[in-house]
């Protein structure tokens, strides 16, 4: 099943455009999460994506107000979803789509997931077409999914559905705005007498979800 929730909330100075990829969405239950790499069938070199990949982590761990944290685990021959999430390539099936992400969720918590790049090589969207810095956008846009986040209505935000006109990995105020709505860091304030942790109440069971990244223009 395939839902997704919106926040916009339009207040003096402030809007926020993220979504989630379900509906309730609260992010892994574990504050560290691991990334694992198939080089497989991939249409670039392995230390090409690998270093894209670093660039993704490094991106997201750089979020002061999410507790969240994000590790390279190295190179593993397995396959499809998994209990950390996994990065490996697609030969078909893609499409137009320079990757896919796919998460498994039971109570509103991701358990399972893994990251498609497109390596076909009769597609455009053959991530050999994008390298460098452009790789690490796409590398840090799906990750995004694999926390969780859905695509973001601000096109300033890395979480876009299209990466057109983006040429630095950079996250906007939407993506952090967003990663911290899942992960929020709790600060010396928070509990008797503070402010405490903005959260959202949500009853439910399993679901699942997934989110895909495109060009245009």
């Amino acid at each position: 099943m395939f839902s997704k929730v919106s926040f916009l909330f339009l207040l003096p100075g402030l809007a926020w455009g993220f979504t989630f990829l379900t509906d309730g969405m609260k992010g892994w239950q574990k504050d560290e999460i691991n990334f694992h790499f198939n080089p497989a069938g991939c249409s670039l070199p392995a230390e090409e994506i690998e270093a894209a990949i670093e660039d993704g982590l490094r991106a997201w761990n750089r979020v002061p107000t999410a507790k969240v944290r994000l590790r390279y685990e190295g190179r593993t021959g397995q396959s499809g979803p998994q209990d950390e999430p996994l990065i490996e390539c697609s030969t078909s099936g893609l499409d137009e789509s320079l990757g896919v992400t796919r998460i498994f969720t039971v109570n509103r918590r991701i358990y399972r997931g893994y990251i498609q790049l497109n390596s076909d090589s009769s597609s455009d969207s053959n991530i050999a077409n994008y390298r460098g810095e452009r790789l690490a956008i796409v590398l840090g846009h799906e990750m995004g999914h694999a926390l969780g986040l859905g695509h973001s209505l601000s096109e300033e935000a890395l979480m876009h559905y299209t990466i057109a006109g983006k040429e630095q990995l950079l996250l906007s105020q939407d993506d952090i705005d967003g990663v911290s709505f899942l992960y929020p860091r709790r600060e010396p304030g928070d509990g008797a007498f503070g402010c405490g942790t903005l959260e959202a109440l949500h009853d439910g069971g399993g679901a699942g979800g997934s989110g895909l990244l495109g060009v245009l223009g």
